[in-house]
This record gives structure tokens, sequence and C-alpha cells, in this order.
């Protein structure tokens, strides 16, 4: 029988204008875009409803420069998502030139008016996928607040991706004590032992951790994980070691780490 949990999941259901774009941390010159929204901005998304009124962007911690986003961290024990009705196989990233200023980089004598050194072009990777719909999932044991904020998200990514709300529903979650589990839900691959069926991508995502919020990290890439994005739904084998397996109200399985139900959770 499975045991229960003081834990929820918030789900919004996100209806996504023309498409996103979340940089891709490789280079300066040009910036393609993560072909599928990381668990991290799916909790970013949350952050300007969660902190606007009460916190800085960017916070003090232990001599280091973070965004305030990581406070979220305290709060969300996981975030997952997975789009409705569009198989992720389909997006393809089109590479949009645009005009960028370079004053931070510009020496003094080249700043005035009319200065060609001022501006510069830059590709920048976009995802068009107008009308899809995104379920984005937050594991929380303060089900009242997430709520609050997720009917407050509006955009995802940068500012130029607007997205709308449809609805926010929560679900009692508890623990499945299973060790092959179908899901629909993003999840790291390193928690699978094995795939048993099912169509999927895999992509480099950077899941939630404090690391991923320093300010000024030297190696960014180096904290991206493998994640596996079913196309529909995946049936694996998990790593019962490194693994907890979820079931909400609804019978959506989630597979997280088994240290976030600990270690970000409030007794």
């Amino acid at each position: 029988m499975a045991k229960t949990l003081n834990l929820y999941a918030v789900s919004a259901t996100i209806q996504v204008h023309w498409g996103f774009t979340v940089a891709l941390p490789l280079y300066t010159a040009t910036q393609p875009t993560f072909k599928i929204p990381p668990p991290t901005t799916l909790l970013g998304a949350l952050a300007y409803q969660a902190l606007r009124s009460s916190r800085p962007e960017v916070i003090i911690e232990g001599g280091s420069l973070l965004s305030s986003t990581v406070e979220l961290l305290n709060v969300i024990n996981w975030v997952t998502g997975r789009f409705q009705d569009f198989n992720p196989k389909a997006t393809i990233e089109v590479i949009d030139l645009t005009r960028y200023i370079t004053t931070l980089g510009v020496r003094a004598g080249n700043l005035y008016p009319g200065s060609p050194y001022i501006w510069a072009v830059q590709g920048r990777g976009k995802i068009y996928l107008p009308g899809v719909i995104l379920e984005a999932v937050y594991l929380t044991r303060d089900p009242e607040s997430v709520e609050r904020w997720a009917t407050g998200i509006w955009r995802l990514g940068s500012r130029e991706c607007p997205v709308s709300v449809v609805e926010v529903n929560t679900y009692p979650v508890e623990l499945a004590p299973v060790d092959v589990v179908t899901t629909s839900f993003m999840l790291p691959e390193y928690l699978v032992k094995e795939v048993i069926e099912g169509d999927y991508i895999e992509e480099n995502l950077p899941e939630p951790s404090r690391e991923w919020y320093v300010l000024g990290v030297k190696d960014p890439l180096k904290l991206l994980k493998r994640f596996i994005i079913p196309s529909t739904s995946v049936k694996v084998r998990v790593d019962p070691d490194k693994t907890t397996v979820l079931r909400d109200s609804k019978g959506d399985y989630y597979i997280v780490p088994k240290a976030t139900v600990i270690v970000h959770g409030r007794s």
C-alpha cells in the first residue's frame, strides 16, 4: 500500500503565445536556445510573482552573488513538465538575427552619438510553437503559496516570451513503491536503469540546484544533466537507490531524485 506524504503537485496548464527562447550558455556572440523549457525555467516562471515585491533580483550568500530565484528551492521540492498533444521531436530551433547594444564591452573613446561600435548583430535561437500547451508541475509542501504564484505566470524564459495560464490545479501526492513505472513527464536519465518501452528524446538540461543560480559560474555546461523527454509516455525501470516515485491523486507518476523530498522539504 502506498505511503502518504504532506506533499502536493501544483499543476499549471500554460499556453505558449508564439514560442520561447531560453539561452543555452555556450557562446557570447551567438545565443542558441534549449529546445525544451528546462525545469529551471519553469521554476523561474514563478519567481516574478513570488519574489518581485519582497526580494531583489540578486542576493548575497556565503560571499557569492546568486539569483534570488534560488530561494524558491526552500518551497519547491521538484519541478517537471510535459507538452500536451505535441510531440517534442517536432521542436525546431530557428536562429533569428537581432540587433543588440554592446556598450558594456566597448572602450569609452568609441562611445559617442552615431558610433558604429555601439550596436552589433547577434544570432539568437528561438523555438516557434504558437498555441502549444505546456503543463508545469511543482512539487511542494506549501500548495497555497505556489498555486497563487502559478496563476500569475506570464512569461517563459525571456520577457519576449509571453504565455497565458489556462488553469491551475492542486493534487495530493503519495509515495508509490514501484521499480517499473510509466510517466509522461520529463525526468533525469541518471534515475533510470532501463527504458522498457516508449518513444522519447534526450536533451541536456539544468536541474534545479543552488549551484545553477550562482552568478558568474565558470562553466555552467558542467551543471547540465541528461534528461528523458517522453513523446507521449515512457515505461522505465528506475534505480531505487537514487529515485523516489510519486503518484498524485489523478494517477500521474513523477520520478524524482530521492534526496529532493527530504533535503528541500520541510519536516
